[in-house]
C-alpha cells in the first residue's frame, strides 16, 4: 500500500515537471529567437522542434505510468 503510494506520487511529480518543462522551455526557446536576428534562426527552430517532440514524448509516457498505476490499485481494491 505505501509503496503504490510513494509510486503515484512520483508519477504525478514526473507527470507535471514534464507538463512545465513542455510549456516554459519553448517559450524561453522561442523568445530566444525572436530576438536572434537572421543568423542562427533555422538551428533554433531545429531544437525547438526537438525539445518539444521530446517533451511530449516524456509526458505521454509519464501518463501511461500514472493511468497504469491507478488502473493496478483500483483492481487491487476489486479483489479485497
Amino acid at each position: 500500500m505505501l509503496k503504490s503510494a510513494i509510486n503515484n506520487i512520483c508519477c504525478f511529480y514526473i507527470f507535471w515537471l514534464v507538463f512545465f518543462l513542455m510549456i516554459v522551455l519553448p517559450y524561453f526557446a522561442i523568445t530566444t529567437v525572436r530576438t536572434v536576428a537572421h543568423g542562427p534562426l533555422s538551428s533554433s527552430a531545429i531544437s525547438i522542434t526537438s525539445t518539444s517532440y521530446l517533451t511530449v514524448y516524456l509526458l505521454s509516457k509519464a501518463e501511461k505510468l500514472l493511468v497504469l498505476n491507478f488502473a493496478k490499485q483500483s483492481t487491487q481494491y476489486t479483489y479485497l
